[in-house]
């Protein structure tokens, strides 16, 4: 099997120096880390490869997984969150939630946070997200003139900078999707949309919260 650093695996999808960029090498490598609990099973398949004379190693992706990897570089670029991000590859509800979010954010825009889209491609990417094609064989299309990160930050977490543009139910959606839960529960107390994607992400934040305040109880029960 063949195999290329990281960084070479970026260079190979879209033409960036992964040293030369701090925020994108922020999202890659969470990415490409092994879990505690199952090394084997790790999102990529990279395996480590010992540097010579250091304690350190080389991750190397194979080529069987170049497509999974810029999809979910494509995705983080949006949301940021790791965990989020792999649970669209996994979950057909986040998956869903997922392109409901991008085609209100994206369909029918020219540009978002200054970041030049393409109709075509945003099009064509939330339409993926909604099939049932597999996101490890089949490629998304690349929407940005510039990858979002960058600049420094996600879209979602740039668009929150200018809030004052956004409505509080984007607002509510966007704190969930950047990993701030407690900030999302806050925001949708006083929500009263008719939007059904809006609603939609109201139930679910409302419903991960009150399982994180339960195992909170349960854990000062203990």
């Amino acid at each position: 099997m063949d195999y290329l650093s990281l960084p070479q695996a970026i260079k190979k999808l879209f033409g960036v120096e992964l040293s030369e960029n701090k925020a994108l090498k922020d999202l890659v490598y969470p990415l490409a880390r092994f879990p505690k609990s199952s090394p084997a099973k790790n999102f990529l398949n990279v395996v480590r490869e010992k540097i010579e004379y250091s304690d350190k190693y080389n991750i190397l992706v194979p080529h069987a997984s170049l497509i999974k990897l810029h999809n979910a570089m494509i995705l983080q670029c949006i949301f940021a969150d790791t965990k989020k991000v792999k649970d669209i590859f996994v979950e057909r509800k986040k998956r869903t939630l997922a392109a409901e979010f991008i085609q209100m954010l994206l369909i029918d825009r020219q540009s978002v946070i200054g970041i030049s889209l393409s109709a075509d491609k945003s099009c064509r990417l939330v339409e993926i997200l909604f099939s049932n094609n597999p996101l490890d064989e089949v490629k998304l299309p690349n929407p940005f003139e510039q990858l979002p990160i960058l600049s420094g930050s996600s879209l979602v977490q740039g668009i929150l900078v200018q809030s004052a543009a956004i409505s509080q139910g984007e607002k509510m959606m966007m704190h969930y999707l950047n990993g701030d839960l407690e900030l999302a529960y806050q925001t949708s107390l006083s929500i009263r949309s008719t939007n059904e994607v809006i609603n939609k992400y109201q139930l679910l934040i409302a419903s991960e919260y009150q399982e994180a305040v339960d195992f909170d109880h349960l854990l000062e029960n203990i």
